[in-house]
Formats: C-alpha cells, sequence, structure tokens
C-alpha cells in the first residue's frame, strides 16, 4: 500500500493525492497445479483552488476548490496446470479478470464509470525432441458503459518452431467477432522468424495482415486491410 500527496505547502492551485493498494495470493497446491489471484485499487485524487497562493481578504475563498478523483479497481485469478515428459509437454491455463472505474467531481459519481471483463482459455503443446510447440487459445472480453456495451470474443492458434538452434520461427492466427454497439469482424495473421548468429547477432522479421470488417452503431461500416513488415538487427556483446 503507498500513499502520495503534493502541494504540501498549499502554494499550487493544483494538488493530488495518490492511494495505491495491491494483494496478490499464489497457491501452489501440487507439483502441476498452480493458483494465482490479485486485487488492486487505484485511486487518484485532484484538486483545483483558483485562489491558493495568493492574498485574500475573505478567509472562505480558499475553500472553493474542485475536486476530482478516478477510481480504478482490478481483480483477477489465473490457474495453471502442467504436465511433462521427456518427450512431451501439456499446460493448460484458464483466468478471468474484471475491472471497474468510476469518476468523482466535486463529490459526486460521475455517469462515466466502465465495467470490463476478460476471460481466456489457452493449451500449449510442445514437442520437445522436435522443438516445436502450438497453441490454441480463446479469449473474451466485454466492456459495459453507461450507454455503451461491447463484447469481442474469438479464438487464437499458433504455431512455433526451432530450426538448427539457430532459427525460430512462429505463425499465429486470430479470428475475433465484435457484438453489442459494435458488430463485425477482425482477423489476424502474423509471422516472427528470429535468427542468431555466431550468438552475438540476431536478425528479427515479422510480417501480419490484418482484416477489419467492423460497423458501430449509426455509423457506415469500416472494412480495410491493414499490412504490416518489420525486420530488425540487434548486436550482443
Amino acid at each position: 500500500i503507498g500513499l502520495e500527496h503534493d502541494n504540501v505547502g498549499k502554494t499550487k492551485s493544483n494538488s493530488a493525492k495518490r492511494v495505491i493498494g495491491q494483494l496478490n495470493l499464489t497457491w501452489l497446491a501440487t507439483e502441476k497445479l498452480q493458483l494465482n489471484s490479485t486485487y488492486s485499487n487505484f485511486r487518484n485524487i485532484s484538486e483545483f483552488n483558483p485562489y491558493a497562493g495568493m492574498p485574500t481578504a475573505n478567509p472562505y475563498d480558499n475553500i472553493d476548490s474542485l475536486r476530482f478523483a478516478q477510481i480504478s479497481r482490478n481483480a483477477s485469478i489465473n490457474t495453471m496446470y502442467n504436465s511433462q515428459s521427456e518427450t512431451l509437454g501439456q499446460s493448460l491455463m484458464v483466468m478471468f479478470g474484471t475491472m471497474q472505474t468510476d469518476a468523482e467531481l466535486g463529490g459526486e459519481v460521475q455517469d462515466t464509470g466502465a465495467d470490463y471483463y476478460n476471460a481466456n482459455l489457452s493449451y500449449n503443446l510442445n514437442f520437445i525432441p522436435k522443438h516445436v510447440s502450438a497453441t490454441l487459445s480463446c479469449n473474451v472480453n466485454t466492456m459495459i458503459g453507461a450507454d455503451l456495451k461491447n463484447t469481442m470474443i474469438g479464438p487464437t492458434a499458433g504455431i512455433n518452431s526451432l530450426l538448427f538452434n539457430t532459427l525460430n520461427s512462429g505463425l499465429m492466427y486470430t479470428w475475433n467477432t465484435a457484438l453489442g454497439n459494435t458488430s463485425g469482424n477482425i482477423q489476424r495473421l502474423q509471422y516472427m522468424a528470429s535468427y542468431v548468429l555466431k550468438e552475438k547477432h540476431n536478425i528479427n522479421f515479422s510480417a501480419a495482415w490484418t482484416n477489419k470488417d467492423i460497423q458501430s452503431s449509426g455509423l457506415q461500416k469500416n472494412k480495410k486491410n491493414d499490412y504490416l513488415a518489420r525486420l530488425g538487427y540487434s548486436y550482443g556483446f
């Protein structure tokens, strides 16, 4: 837990207070099963006083200030199961998280907050002697606001391989569908490769294609294709 407060001398027109608290719990139930949960509460308070640091005949002038607070609460639980032999490794992960945001202005809660929910189920299969791994997952994201509700749901599949102990490459495909105030589909195909030369030189390359076919309430349909390619080099010494 932490506390931050500036403008101690009351000489500035703006002041801020910040309280941060976080709690984390990890349980190793067995050698293969692990559970982790986290809760945090972030609060930021800002005050504005136009008379601060100014001489005034009215002592009540310095009381006239604007107080704005932003509050965010986060909670998550993550369960992971691992199983490994000499030739095969498997892992299953289940995650659920939620975040709530609120705003206060002048001591009154504003109707601008939103609730966010995220759930993920993923499975990873690793063929150890062949240096090949495959991943399959499904993700759900939901945002609920004052007059807005959107959900994004879809699977992700990927494969990764290591060749000659120097070339690491992977291919991943994601498909998501949007429900609520926004509807449509988003597809993404990405290829990544990294090559290590003489343990000091690293050349990495990635290319991605994204297809968006989205329509928001009251707006025209947004349909487009995006292409992105990157080439990088790094040297370690």
